[in-house]
């Protein structure tokens, strides 16, 4: 985990038995970049797809530091250099801020609590608020598949929702909170 910053799903080759007692060590195959502050991993019964819960948490030095909310989705194969994995990032930004409280979503600092924040505590809030969308505060925690591999349930610790991913298709198609 490295937030505010893209991870890595990294891959590595199995340990082979070289024969009494021997094993070679993993040697890594892929890097391949997921979305900011990867949280979980969850991988396919064929073991070809991963998918990544992008929680994204915000970072507080100088200024504020808040990447999207994201889930990646990373295709296989991945022991094959010639032909790397297909990485797909997906957007939760499927709902606008109204919606997601009307729907009950908890938002721990929405843009009108970040704008009387900044303003009250003299914090630098600024290009966060300009460039704000819900997603930064969707941030998710923990995956787990349908019986099918259909679709993923992303859970959002701290927006108590969970969001469904349509794993074909590559979209978040519901919230529930």
């Amino acid at each position: 985990m490295d937030d505010p910053n893209p991870g890595l799903l990294n891959v590595y080759s199995k340990a082979r038995n070289e024969g009494g007692g021997n094993f070679t060590a993993p040697e890594l195959i892929q890097s391949i970049q997921t979305g900011a502050g990867p949280d979980n991993i969850l991988v396919s019964k064929d073991c070809m797809t991963v998918a990544t819960a992008n929680e994204g948490e915000g970072d507080y030095g100088d200024e504020l530091v808040n990447p999207v909310g994201s889930v990646s989705i990373i295709r296989g194969p991945f022991d094959d250099t010639e032909n790397p994995p297909s990485h797909t990032l997906i957007s939760l930004n499927e709902w606008t801020e109204d919606e997601l409280l009307e729907m009950g979503v908890h938002l721990p600092l929405s843009l009108n609590a970040m704008k009387y924040w900044s303003a009250e505590l003299g914090l630098d809030f600024d290009t966060v608020i300009a460039s704000y969308t819900p997603d930064v505060m969707l941030e998710p925690e923990y995956l787990a598949f349908s019986e099918d591999e259909s679709q993923i349930f992303v859970n959002l610790q701290e927006n108590n929702a969970v969001v469904v991913v349509d794993v074909a298709n590559n979209t978040a198609i519901d919230i529930y909170p």
